[in-house]
């Protein structure tokens, strides 16, 4: 069981992912120089936040280039509310960095984290429904 921290970045595809990611997640696979796993239309990933009613942030780097052109950025919940989330700067091409702002009373001990995005399918040939292809997620809060 994974211990309360103020920092959690899951290295989604990585080892020890399994520890924090709930339902909605796919295999792991491997791009060229990252582990990655394609979420469904909502995925859930758990924190066990050391300081509880703290602000915080959300951060979520995914492949955009590997969901089709048209497609809304994503949702993010903590526990029940809906996050705003902003862009943030990505060095690499194909890449999307956002990042939602947790307000001061939100977080609890143990949280759930949402992503939501309507689904797709890649090809006739793949019956997934996907979401986005995450890389990693950064979950923070700040220190009282």
């Amino acid at each position: 069981i994974p211990q309360p921290s103020a920092h959690l970045t899951v290295d989604v595809g990585g080892s020890g992912d399994f520890a924090h990611l709930r339902d909605g997640w796919y295999d792991r696979e491997k791009t060229a120089d990252a582990t990655a796993r394609w979420t469904g239309p909502v995925a859930t990933l758990a924190w066990r936040c050391a300081f509880p009613g703290a602000p915080g942030r959300i951060t979520l780097r995914h492949f955009a280039r590997n969901r089709p052109a048209d497609a809304p950025p994503p949702r993010i919940w903590c526990d029940d509310v809906e996050l705003s989330a902003d862009s943030a700067p990505d060095a690499e091409p194909g890449c999307a960095t956002l990042v939602a702002k947790i307000p001061a009373g939100l977080l609890r001990p143990d949280n759930l984290i949402r992503i939501e995005v309507p689904g797709w399918q890649p090809s006739e040939s793949d019956s997934r429904v996907l979401g986005v292809f995450a890389d990693w997620i950064s979950l923070e809060a700040e220190a009282p």
